[in-house]
Protein backbone atom coordinates (compact mmCIF):
# COMPACT_ATOMS: atom_id res chain seq x y z
CA UNK A 1 0.00 0.00 0.00
CA UNK A 2 1.14 3.40 -0.80
CA UNK A 3 2.41 5.87 -3.16
CA UNK A 4 3.93 2.67 -5.49
CA UNK A 5 0.00 1.11 -5.17
CA UNK A 6 -1.32 4.68 -6.17
CA UNK A 7 1.17 4.74 -8.98
CA UNK A 8 0.23 1.24 -10.15
CA UNK A 9 -3.64 2.47 -10.19
CA UNK A 10 -2.60 5.29 -12.40
CA UNK A 11 -0.77 3.46 -14.92
CA UNK A 12 -4.11 1.32 -15.43
CA UNK A 13 -6.14 4.18 -15.75
CA UNK A 14 -7.13 7.13 -18.33
CA UNK A 15 -7.32 9.60 -16.24
CA UNK A 16 -6.22 12.51 -18.53
CA UNK A 17 -8.26 11.79 -21.09
CA UNK A 18 -11.25 10.53 -18.39
CA UNK A 19 -10.93 14.31 -16.96
CA UNK A 20 -10.41 16.29 -20.23
CA UNK A 21 -14.16 17.71 -20.38
CA UNK A 22 -14.99 18.07 -17.06
CA UNK A 23 -11.48 19.90 -16.69
CA UNK A 24 -12.48 22.17 -19.28
CA UNK A 25 -15.64 22.61 -17.25
CA UNK A 26 -13.78 23.52 -14.18
CA UNK A 27 -11.50 26.02 -16.00
CA UNK A 28 -14.03 28.09 -17.72
CA UNK A 29 -15.68 28.54 -14.45
CA UNK A 30 -12.74 29.22 -12.33
CA UNK A 31 -12.71 33.42 -13.11
CA UNK A 32 -16.34 33.49 -11.64
CA UNK A 33 -15.48 32.33 -8.68
CA UNK A 34 -12.15 34.41 -8.53
CA UNK A 35 -14.48 37.81 -9.59
CA UNK A 36 -17.02 36.92 -6.56
CA UNK A 37 -13.64 36.03 -3.81
CA UNK A 38 -12.34 39.87 -5.36
CA UNK A 39 -15.41 41.69 -4.99
CA UNK A 40 -15.56 40.53 -1.41
CA UNK A 41 -11.85 41.39 -0.55
CA UNK A 42 -12.27 44.69 -1.98
CA UNK A 43 -15.28 45.34 -0.43
CA UNK A 44 -17.62 45.51 -2.72
CA UNK A 45 -19.76 43.07 -1.76
CA UNK A 46 -20.23 42.37 1.91
CA UNK A 47 -20.13 38.80 3.62
CA UNK A 48 -23.82 37.87 3.17
CA UNK A 49 -23.65 38.72 -0.63
CA UNK A 50 -20.66 37.16 -1.17
CA UNK A 51 -22.03 33.60 0.39
CA UNK A 52 -24.75 34.49 -2.25
CA UNK A 53 -22.75 34.33 -4.77
CA UNK A 54 -20.66 31.45 -3.88
CA UNK A 55 -24.27 29.70 -3.36
CA UNK A 56 -25.18 30.72 -7.24
CA UNK A 57 -22.19 29.69 -8.87
CA UNK A 58 -22.05 26.39 -6.61
CA UNK A 59 -25.00 25.83 -8.27
CA UNK A 60 -24.76 26.75 -11.69
CA UNK A 61 -21.12 25.72 -12.59
CA UNK A 62 -20.93 23.09 -9.93
CA UNK A 63 -17.58 21.21 -10.82
CA UNK A 64 -15.53 21.24 -7.66
CA UNK A 65 -18.33 18.99 -5.06
CA UNK A 66 -18.73 22.53 -2.73
CA UNK A 67 -22.59 23.20 -3.28
CA UNK A 68 -23.09 20.29 -0.67
CA UNK A 69 -20.09 20.30 2.08
CA UNK A 70 -18.78 23.95 1.24
CA UNK A 71 -21.94 25.86 0.92
CA UNK A 72 -23.50 24.31 4.09
CA UNK A 73 -20.77 25.67 6.26
CA UNK A 74 -20.76 29.12 4.28
CA UNK A 75 -24.18 29.35 5.53
CA UNK A 76 -24.08 27.95 8.83
CA UNK A 77 -21.10 30.31 9.26
CA UNK A 78 -23.10 33.64 8.13
CA UNK A 79 -25.94 32.57 10.65
CA UNK A 80 -24.29 31.74 13.57
CA UNK A 81 -20.98 34.32 13.42
CA UNK A 82 -21.34 38.04 14.12
CA UNK A 83 -20.81 39.27 10.85
CA UNK A 84 -18.24 42.13 11.47
CA UNK A 85 -16.18 38.95 12.60
CA UNK A 86 -16.82 36.80 10.17
CA UNK A 87 -15.68 39.39 7.46
CA UNK A 88 -12.70 39.85 8.96
CA UNK A 89 -11.74 36.62 9.42
CA UNK A 90 -13.05 35.79 5.74
CA UNK A 91 -10.57 38.45 4.46
CA UNK A 92 -7.48 37.37 6.52
CA UNK A 93 -8.50 33.84 5.15
CA UNK A 94 -8.92 33.72 1.89
CA UNK A 95 -5.83 34.86 -0.14
CA UNK A 96 -3.52 31.97 -0.54
CA UNK A 97 -0.97 32.01 1.57
CA UNK A 98 3.04 32.43 0.50
CA UNK A 99 3.97 29.07 2.58
CA UNK A 100 2.88 26.50 4.70
CA UNK A 101 4.10 28.34 7.74
CA UNK A 102 1.88 30.90 6.92
CA UNK A 103 -0.91 28.44 5.76
CA UNK A 104 -0.96 27.11 9.17
CA UNK A 105 -1.46 30.62 10.93
CA UNK A 106 -4.37 31.31 8.82
CA UNK A 107 -6.15 28.10 9.36
CA UNK A 108 -5.13 28.24 13.53
CA UNK A 109 -6.86 31.78 13.11
CA UNK A 110 -9.82 30.71 11.08
CA UNK A 111 -10.52 27.98 13.53
CA UNK A 112 -10.83 30.08 16.18
CA UNK A 113 -13.53 32.58 14.19
CA UNK A 114 -15.33 29.46 14.03
CA UNK A 115 -14.94 28.35 17.47
CA UNK A 116 -16.25 32.11 18.11
CA UNK A 117 -19.04 31.29 15.67
CA UNK A 118 -20.04 28.05 17.28
CA UNK A 119 -20.21 29.72 21.07
CA UNK A 120 -22.12 32.34 19.56
CA UNK A 121 -24.67 29.95 18.35
CA UNK A 122 -25.21 28.35 21.38
CA UNK A 123 -26.78 31.63 22.81
CA UNK A 124 -28.66 32.53 19.12
CA UNK A 125 -30.44 29.05 18.53
CA UNK A 126 -28.43 28.70 15.22
CA UNK A 127 -26.80 25.36 13.86
CA UNK A 128 -23.26 25.14 14.67
CA UNK A 129 -20.68 25.20 12.15
CA UNK A 130 -18.58 22.21 11.95
CA UNK A 131 -14.87 22.86 12.81
CA UNK A 132 -13.81 19.31 10.73
CA UNK A 133 -14.90 21.33 7.48
CA UNK A 134 -12.82 24.55 7.73
CA UNK A 135 -9.48 22.85 5.62
CA UNK A 136 -11.91 21.81 2.83
CA UNK A 137 -14.23 25.41 2.92
CA UNK A 138 -10.59 27.24 3.14
CA UNK A 139 -8.55 25.43 1.02
CA UNK A 140 -10.98 25.38 -2.00
CA UNK A 141 -10.45 29.24 -2.37
CA UNK A 142 -6.77 28.89 -2.17
CA UNK A 143 -6.97 26.65 -4.81
CA UNK A 144 -8.77 29.20 -7.24
CA UNK A 145 -5.98 30.99 -6.81
CA UNK A 146 -2.91 28.81 -7.00
CA UNK A 147 -3.61 25.67 -8.34
CA UNK A 148 -1.02 23.96 -8.26
CA UNK A 149 0.41 25.05 -4.81
CA UNK A 150 -2.70 25.02 -2.67
CA UNK A 151 -4.63 21.69 -3.37
CA UNK A 152 -8.10 21.43 -2.13
CA UNK A 153 -8.68 19.36 0.82
CA UNK A 154 -11.45 16.89 -0.66
CA UNK A 155 -13.14 14.55 2.05
CA UNK A 156 -12.90 11.89 -0.87
CA UNK A 157 -8.36 12.34 -1.34
CA UNK A 158 -8.31 12.44 2.43
CA UNK A 159 -10.17 9.18 2.95
CA UNK A 160 -8.52 7.52 0.26
CA UNK A 161 -4.97 8.91 1.33
CA UNK A 162 -5.96 7.40 4.60
CA UNK A 163 -7.23 4.32 3.51
CA UNK A 164 -3.50 3.88 1.71
CA UNK A 165 -1.59 4.70 4.94
CA UNK A 166 -0.47 8.00 3.61
CA UNK A 167 -2.01 10.38 5.72
CA UNK A 168 -2.61 10.37 9.81
CA UNK A 169 -6.13 11.97 10.03
CA UNK A 170 -6.06 12.30 13.96
CA UNK A 171 -4.32 15.22 13.84
CA UNK A 172 -4.92 18.99 14.37
CA UNK A 173 -7.15 20.59 11.06
CA UNK A 174 -4.28 22.89 10.44
CA UNK A 175 -1.52 20.24 10.25
CA UNK A 176 -3.61 18.14 9.00
CA UNK A 177 -3.90 20.03 5.52
CA UNK A 178 0.01 20.44 5.71
CA UNK A 179 0.35 17.10 5.69
CA UNK A 180 -2.61 16.78 2.95
CA UNK A 181 -0.83 18.87 0.83
CA UNK A 182 2.49 17.38 0.89
CA UNK A 183 1.15 13.82 -0.27
CA UNK A 184 -0.69 15.74 -2.90
CA UNK A 185 3.00 17.29 -4.25
CA UNK A 186 4.34 13.71 -3.88
CA UNK A 187 2.20 12.18 -6.08
CA UNK A 188 2.11 14.80 -8.54
CA UNK A 189 6.16 14.40 -8.47
CA UNK A 190 5.31 10.49 -8.22
CA UNK A 191 3.23 10.74 -11.08
CA UNK A 192 4.80 13.78 -13.43
CA UNK A 193 0.77 15.57 -13.45
CA UNK A 194 -1.09 18.47 -11.77
CA UNK A 195 -3.60 18.83 -9.41
CA UNK A 196 -6.40 17.91 -10.82
CA UNK A 197 -5.70 14.87 -11.99
CA UNK A 198 -4.31 13.74 -8.94
CA UNK A 199 -7.70 14.47 -7.56
CA UNK A 200 -9.58 12.42 -10.61
CA UNK A 201 -7.49 10.17 -9.72
CA UNK A 202 -8.24 9.89 -5.98
CA UNK A 203 -11.94 10.41 -6.71
CA UNK A 204 -12.42 7.47 -9.27
CA UNK A 205 -10.39 5.26 -6.01
CA UNK A 206 -12.69 6.29 -3.53
CA UNK A 207 -16.09 6.64 -5.57
CA UNK A 208 -16.05 4.21 -8.28
CA UNK A 209 -16.37 6.56 -11.00
CA UNK A 210 -19.07 8.31 -9.99
CA UNK A 211 -19.03 12.10 -11.00
CA UNK A 212 -17.77 14.55 -8.18
CA UNK A 213 -20.87 16.82 -8.44
CA UNK A 214 -23.16 14.63 -7.77
CA UNK A 215 -21.11 12.36 -4.83
CA UNK A 216 -18.99 15.15 -3.22
CA UNK A 217 -22.66 17.29 -2.61
CA UNK A 218 -23.34 15.09 -0.01
CA UNK A 219 -21.81 15.81 2.93
CA UNK A 220 -19.83 12.42 4.29
CA UNK A 221 -18.47 11.33 7.63
CA UNK A 222 -17.00 15.35 8.06
CA UNK A 223 -16.50 15.11 11.70
CA UNK A 224 -18.08 13.85 14.88
CA UNK A 225 -20.51 16.78 15.63
CA UNK A 226 -21.76 16.66 12.60
CA UNK A 227 -24.85 13.76 13.45
CA UNK A 228 -25.29 16.25 16.74
CA UNK A 229 -25.75 19.05 14.62
CA UNK A 230 -28.51 17.37 12.72
CA UNK A 231 -30.28 16.35 16.33
CA UNK A 232 -29.80 20.26 17.40
CA UNK A 233 -31.52 21.14 14.12
CA UNK A 234 -34.51 18.52 14.50
CA UNK A 235 -34.40 20.11 18.22
CA UNK A 236 -34.86 23.52 17.06
CA UNK A 237 -37.92 22.59 14.89
CA UNK A 238 -39.85 20.85 17.86
CA UNK A 239 -39.34 23.83 20.07
CA UNK A 240 -41.13 25.95 17.71
CA UNK A 241 -43.87 23.67 16.80
CA UNK A 242 -42.66 22.96 13.40
CA UNK A 243 -41.92 19.81 11.31
CA UNK A 244 -39.37 18.61 8.81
Amino acid sequence: MGIAELKAEWDARDVLGDAAEWDALREESVPLYREAVDQFLEGTKDVASFRTSVDSLSKSHGWFGFRGTGQMFFNQLVKAADLDDLTAALKAALPAPADEEEAKSKLEAFQAAVDRARDRAETTGATKPGGGRINFFISFFWELFDRETWPTFFPNSRNVLEEHGLLDTSQPQPDLYIAYRRRINELKETLATTTWEVEHLLWDLGQGGAEPEAAEETPTEEEPEAQAETVDLYASYRSQGLYF
